[in-house]
């Protein structure tokens, strides 16, 4: 049986990422206890430049990179033979909405919201949820036809992403919202975090899946 640390760190690319994806949240947790002890304040260079919760610098387009792999292990995927038609439809589909779902991360689509549309920015979530309901439907035959560790692990990736894409989301804003910023940091760290382990796990699982097809 595969261990962890096989199943993280097992292929090159992952390595490198699961590498990159500690270091991050390693930096992170080390300014973050510096800045509650006021050794440095929230305008140093380097806590916003390396912060996970801020906009167009590294920790968020290494974010927007976890989900582009996602399409690239599903092309991989897909080369291999033996997938019936609608099962390439269900996975051209799962590529495509974390193609969306990358360019969201880097440009803030969710963030950035017209205002003719009238949306509260704590609602993004919702809409998002029913149109990947609606969308995925097609991949429902394609999910039941994999092995059961693969769909355990499929939907251990899930619930780790929207714990901290839906959950930890939702008690940052309602952490700022009562100026409770100390709180505010330490979920909106942890809801990055949930979100980027929850598409490391997903593009190992896809590795995973192609090993056993293979064996």
């Amino acid at each position: 049986m595969t261990n962890i640390k096989d199943f993280f760190l097992s292929e090159p690319l992952n390595k490198s990422l699961v590498i990159i994806f500690l270091t991050i949240f390693s930096l992170n947790i080390f300014f973050m206890g510096l800045d509650y002890l006021d050794l440095i304040d929230g305008d140093f260079f380097f806590y916003g430049w390396l912060s996970v919760n801020s906009e167009y610098n590294p920790p968020a387009f290494f974010n927007g990179l976890l989900f582009f792999i996602i399409p690239f292990r599903i092309f991989q995927l897909m080369k291999d033979s033996g997938w019936k038609v609608f099962e390439k439809w269900g996975w051209l589909i799962i590529g495509t909405v974390f193609i969306f779902l990358g360019l969201d991360e880097i440009f803030q689509i969710h963030e950035n919201q017209p205002e003719s549309w009238n949306l509260e920015s704590n609602n993004w979530f919702k809409y998002y949820l029913i149109g990947l309901g609606v969308i995925s439907l097609p991949c429902i035959p394609l999910f039941f036809n994999l092995s059961s560790k693969i769909k355990a692990l499929f939907i251990l990736s899930g619930v780790v992403f929207l714990g901290g894409a839906v959950g930890l989301e939702s008690a940052s804003i309602y952490f700022s919202s009562n100026q409770l910023w100390k709180l505010h940091k330490i979920a909106a760290l942890i809801e990055e975090f949930l979100e980027m382990l929850g598409l490391i796990i997903f593009s190992c699982s896809l590795i995973k899946l192609r090993n056993l097809r293979r064996n």
